[in-house]
C-alpha cells in the first residue's frame, strides 16, 4: 500500500490553519462593526457630510 503523497500531519495543519484564518477574519468584522455602532451611538448626530470629514 502506498502513502499519499501529502502527509497527514501537513494535511491536518493545513486545514487548521484555514479554520484558524477564517475565525480571525470573523473576529476582525466582529470587531469592526461594534467599534462602528459604538463609534455611532457615542457620536451627536451629525450629517453625512460632516461624517465623512472624519
Amino acid at each position: 500500500m502506498t502513502t499519499p503523497s501529502v502527509p497527514q500531519d501537513t494535511l491536518l495543519m493545513a486545514l487548521w490553519s484555514t479554520q484558524l484564518n477564517s475565525y480571525v477574519f470573523v473576529a476582525v468584522v466582529a470587531l469592526w462593526v461594534s467599534f462602528l455602532s459604538l463609534e455611532s451611538f457615542l457620536s451627536p448626530v451629525a450629517d453625512p457630510g460632516e461624517r465623512l470629514m472624519i
